[in-house]
């Protein structure tokens, strides 16, 4: 299946190569730039982008001192924190294997600049690397600094590797949806980008477009089953793998970098559902869990948060569904309480109100169809609130962190006006790492615009699309 991609160079021995062996730019500009490679720039600078043109946060770029291959084995996803870029946000340390003689850290915007200026060798490779996402890309600099092309900095082009992910289905909730938008350059055609695509006219989903790509869907439950579009597809259940039928983990190590878990009523409580989960994210697996299929999440790591009813205490969860007791139909401007995240999301585009001059709620401003709408630049309020919607009657609420935890709270409901069902103050969208080899486990009460898809994003999904990039 033809799969979408700026420039890919199968082979490893390749690399050396300037891009215009692929079709591309040179990585400085101009010309042959003495047969490619730094060429004693000082600098190095660039924006660094995801698939689909939207600034990519938080990704360490660095010129390997010996020629790579699109992926290096690690002992565990998890590298510590090292590099910052000039507007505070982190970067993991490079891959020892690959032998960095100079890093950089993309910053909320996506900028990228790279000290060079010590660097006696002439590489002729960048590595750009984000937890189990990474991209090699030729290097041949004709300038100083040395400014690289969006075909240079763009995930897809060069080598990429992207991490493996699964999707199970739900009731509600569409979160292969927003992977899909994420990875692929152009969601008006019929190619499949990294993760699959979706439809031009509906803005779902295209169930079929993930084979052959990074992406697995998993049927979490019959009641919508994903045959849109296809409907001679079948998937394995969700219950295949939570009774080990299928393998989560193999040889100790996580069968995907991160499993979605849309809304539904599906999970059960058993033993050996829970050690299945433990064992999985505590390989260093990640799992992202939306409403009202937390139990998939809280049977197994009751630590995480505290649910409505639940007792307070880190290692006993509550009873199956006793959090579904949420009123549903809400819209608040929720608190983003994460500053890199905060920073991220006032440079993307979202749709916007029905009047077209901020950013619009998918409960209140859906006009129906996948085009049409209105972007606007920042999916934030004036007072940095972000607007939220999609609210299931049933929703699961969370009350606070256990005594003694300290979960990431990333998004929060506030007061008064903007508390959720009148409550003030409640989680709404919370993480925290599990085990010691980098596994996470994340909650979000709310969801995608499951009410109304579109072929752009709603604020709430570009959260979804910051803490995806966080997964990787």
């Amino acid at each position: 299946m033809k799969r979408k991609l700026i420039c890919f160079v199968c082979a490893a021995a390749a690399l050396s190569l300037s891009l215009a062996a692929c079709g591309g730019g040179d990585s400085g500009g101009g010309g042959g730039g003495g047969g490619g490679g730094l060429n004693a720039a000082k600098s190095v600078t660039g924006t660094v982008l995801s698939a689909n043109g939207d600034p990519m946060p938080g990704v360490t770029v660095y010129l390997p001192g010996a020629q790579v291959a699109a992926q290096v084995a690690k002992a565990t996803r998890t590298y510590a924190k090292v590099i910052t870029a000039p507007d505070g946000t982190q970067c993991e340390d490079p891959a020892a294997a690959d032998q960095s003689v100079a890093a950089g850290c993309s910053g909320a915007n996506g900028s990228l600049v790279i000290d060079t200026s010590t660097v006696t060798t002439n590489p002729t490779q960048l590595v750009f690397m984000k937890g189990n996402l990474r991209m090699v890309q030729p290097l041949n600099c004709t300038a100083d600094p040395c400014a690289l092309p969006t075909s240079s900095t763009t995930f897809g082009g060069g080598t990429t590797t992207w991490p493996k992910v699964a999707v199970v289905t739900g009731s509600w909730d569409r979160m292969q949806d927003v992977l899909a938008k994420l990875a692929d350059s152009d969601h008006t055609d019929t190619v499949n980008g990294s993760y699959g695509r979706v439809d031009s006219t509906s803005g779902t989903f295209v169930y079929g477009s993930e084979f052959g790509t990074n992406l697995t869907i998993i049927n979490g439950t019959t009641t919508e089953t994903p045959v849109e579009n296809a409907a001679s597809l079948t998937y394995d259940d969700w219950t295949t793998y939570l009774n080990g039928n299928k393998k989560l983990v193999v040889s100790g190590a996580p069968v995907f970098d991160i499993v979605f878990l849309n809304c539904g009523d599906f999970g059960t409580d058993t033993a050996t559902y829970k050690a299945v989960l433990q064992e999985y994210v505590n390989a260093g697996g990640r799992i992202y869990v939306t409403d009202r299929a937390y139990d998939n999440m809280e049977q197994a790591f009751p630590q995480v948060m505290k649910f409505e009813g639940d007792p307070d205490s880190a290692t006993i969860p509550g009873a199956i569904g006793l959090a579904k007791v949420g009123d549903g139909g809400e819209t608040p401007n929720a608190i983003v309480n994460n500053a890199g995240m905060k920073s991220w999301l006032k440079t993307v585009t979202v749709n916007a109100n029905t009047a077209g001059t901020v950013a619009g709620n998918p409960t209140a401003d859906c006009i129906g169809g996948a085009t049409g709408y209105t972007t606007v630049t920042g999916a934030l309020n004036a007072d940095e609130t972000i607007p939220v919607g999609d609210f299931l009657g049933a929703w699961a609420r969370m009350t606070g962190p256990h005594t003694g935890e300290s979960p990431n709270i990333w998004i929060a409901g506030g007061t008064g006006a903007n508390a959720v069902d009148g409550l003030d103050n409640r989680p709404l969208t919370v993480s925290m790492g599990i085990g010691t080899n980098g596994g996470t486990a994340t909650y979000s009460s709310y969801h995608t615009a499951d009410t109304c898809p579109t072929l752009g994003f709603w604020p709430q999904e570009r959260v979804l699309q910051y803490l995806i990039f966080e997964a990787f």
